[in-house]
C-alpha cells in the first residue's frame, strides 16, 4: 500500500465542487458530457446528499465520494442513500483513500438515520468487486443490463454498460464485522471441497488471457463459485471479441441464479504461480 497523506472534509463551496469536476477527468478520462456539473453536486450536498473530498498537503483534491439521497424499491426501507461517484487518482490508488472515504460516507448516512446504501459497479472488474464484497461487506442480487447505455470512457468504451447494483447494509452485523477486519478469509481450496460448484468452465487462451468456454445454469448446489479474469481491461485492450465473450457469459450467470434466489456474498482473489484467480461466491438465499 502507497504511503500518501491525506485529509478527508465535506465539500461545501461552489470552488470545491469544481475542483471535483475537474478530478472527475483525471479519475475516468471523461468526456465532457458524462462529468457531473459543479451545479448538481452542490445542489445534492446541501439537500441530503453527500459530497466528500480527500486532499493532499498541498490543498489538492486527490480523490472524492458523492451520493443522494434515493427511494428505495418495494420490500426495501423507504429512504436510502444512492452512492454515484467513488474515483481516487490514479497516483494515489492502494493508499487507503477510497476506504476511507466510505467509511465518512457510512458516517453521513448513520447520522441520518438510514440503513442502506447503494451503488453500481461492473462485475467483471476485480479491483472493484474485491474492495466492495471484502473490504466493505455488500452483497448482490441484482443485475442491469446497459446501465448507462454506450460510455466513451478509456474505462467502459467498448462494451454494454451491465452492472451489480450492490446492498450495503450500513448497520447490519456482516458490514461491522468487515470494518473491524473480519472474519478470516474463505479460500477457493476450502469451498471446492466442500462441494461448491463451479459454474463456469475456462482455459488459458493462445495470448495467455482466459478464455470462457461453457457454462452450467441449471445447478442446485448451496454454493456457487463463478470465475471472472484477472484483469478485464487487459482483455478489453487486447481481444475486444473475447471481452465480449465474458460480458454475455456472465451476464447469463449472474440473471439465472439471482432469478433463482442466490446472492452473491463473497469474492476471492488468490495468486500462485499460473497468475491471479479471481471468482465470486453464491449461496442460494431463503427458500
Amino acid at each position: 500500500m502507497a504511503n500518501v497523506s491525506f485529509t478527508i472534509k465535506l465539500l461545501t463551496t461552489i470552488e470545491e465542487c469544481q475542483a471535483c469536476e475537474e478530478a472527475q477527468k483525471k479519475v475516468w478520462d471523461l468526456p465532457e458530457r458524462d462529468i457531473v456539473p459543479a451545479h448538481l453536486l452542490i445542489t445534492a450536498a446541501r439537500n441530503g446528499g453527500l459530497l466528500v473530498g480527500a486532499f493532499d498537503p498541498q490543498g489538492q483534491i486527490i480523490g472524492f465520494v458523492f451520493g443522494l439521497l434515493g427511494c428505495s424499491e418495494a420490500g426495501l426501507p423507504g429512504l436510502k442513500h444512492c452512492s454515484h461517484m467513488l474515483g481516487v487518482l490514479e497516483a494515489d490508488r492502494d493508499s487507503g483513500i477510497g476506504y476511507a472515504l466510505k467509511l465518512a460516507q457510512r458516517e453521513h448516512v448513520l447520522s441520518q438515520g438510514l440503513d442502506l446504501v447503494t451503488w453500481t459497479y461492473d462485475p467483471l472488474e476485480g479491483r472493484n468487486a474485491f474492495f466492495n464484497f471484502a473490504k466493505l461487506g455488500v452483497i448482490c442480487h441484482t443485475y442491469e443490463r446497459d446501465v448507462y447505455g454506450a460510455m466513451g470512457d478509456a474505462f467502459n468504451v467498448g462494451l454494454p454498460s451491465d452492472r451489480f447494483t450492490v446492498e450495503w447494509w450500513v448497520r447490519g452485523d456482516r458490514v461491522v464485522q468487515r470494518l473491524r477486519g473480519g472474519p478470516p478469509p474463505l479460500h477457493l481450496a476450502t469451498l471446492i471441497a466442500e462441494e461448491a460448484a463451479q459454474v463456469l468452465r475456462t482455459e488459458p487462451g493462445a495470448n495467455g488471457l482466459l478464455v470462457p468456454l461453457s457454462y452450467d445454469l441449471n445447478l442446485t448446489q448451496p454454493a456457487l463459485l463463478v470465475q471472472i479474469p484477472e484483469s478485464i481491461q487487459a482483455i478489453k485492450g487486447t481481444d475486444r471479441g473475447l471481452a465480449q465473450e465474458w460480458r454475455m457469459a456472465t451476464r447469463a450467470i449472474f440473471e439465472s441464479y439471482f432469478a433463482r434466489g442466490y446472492t452473491a456474498l463473497e469474492f476471492l482473489s488468490e495468486q500462485d504461480e499460473r497468475g491471479r484467480h479471481n471468482f465470486y461466491l453464491l449461496r442460494k438465499v431463503g427458500g
